[in-house]
């Protein structure tokens, strides 16, 4: 599975879950989302500039291509004899890991990736549910 999604925390009021990335399949096999040499064309460098170190954009997994947004699905449910509207929220958030390349002239490429080197969960949006109407509707976000 190139993503696992995973519930981090959750009790009656939430739940917090994330989908992490897990392993791809490169044109050189099989590969962890935590191996240092992930997408690159030759952990031995390349001829020319550092850019060309990494794996051109025809050669990374189709999900990456297209920038993979994972979606959700959830269930809403309220106890009889309460309130006509209900109020939650959901907050987004994406990790990113950073690969640094550096060319040395003399001794080649060198490469340091840094897990979760931005994180970021920081966009907030605010939902209404009208349990008459079933409607839900955006109240705001940050």
């Amino acid at each position: 599975k190139s993503y696992v999604s995973e519930v981090d925390k959750q009790n009656s009021k939430s739940v917090k879950w994330g989908v992490k990335a897990n392993e791809f399949v490169t044109p050189d096999g099989k590969k962890s989302a935590h191996d240092r040499y992930l997408f690159v064309q030759s952990p031995n460098g390349p001829s020319g500039s550092a850019r060309e170190y990494f794996a051109s954009d025809n050669q990374l997994p189709p999900l990456v291509q297209s920038g993979f947004n994972p979606s959700f699905i959830t269930t809403l449910s309220h106890e009889k004899g309460s309130s006509d509207t209900s109020e939650f929220e959901i907050s987004y958030g994406r990790n990113l890991d950073i690969t640094y390349a550096t060319l040395f002239p003399r001794t080649g490429i060198y490469a340091e990736r840094k897990h979760n080197a931005f994180v970021n969960r920081n966009f907030v949006v605010r939902y209404e549910v009208n349990w008459k109407t079933h409607e839900i509707k955006v109240k705001g976000h940050n």
